[in-house]
């Protein structure tokens, strides 16, 4: 009775030693990620007939940032200053927090 918990203790002992070192060595990471090379979004601005259709100013800077299905400007960003480029253009459509 006595060998049999000894026996059946070191079994748990090494299938929790085995779990453990599987846990610990075992790689994770997805090599695949680092294959992909990421897209470069490069900002569209608007034409001077684009500006002309919306009364614009022409000398303005105004970036796209979405159009319909037809090609039509939806959304645009007037831009002001150097840097106010939308650069992350998935979070258009994000829910804003509405705490900040």
């Amino acid at each position: 009775m006595n060998k049999n918990k000894i026996i059946i203790g070191a079994i748990l002992a090494l299938l929790l030693i085995v779990t453990l070192s599987f846990f610990i060595f075992f790689d994770y990471s997805n090599e695949d990620y680092r294959d992909v090379v990421p897209e470069a979004y490069e900002p569209e601005y608007m034409t001077l007939e684009e500006k002309a259709s919306f009364s614009l100013p022409e000398d303005s800077k105004i970036q796209v940032l979405k159009r319909n299905d037809g090609g039509n400007v939806t959304v645009y960003k007037i831009i002001r200053e150097e840097g106010d480029e939308v650069i992350d253009i998935e979070a258009i459509d994000r829910p804003v927090d509405p705490r900040y």
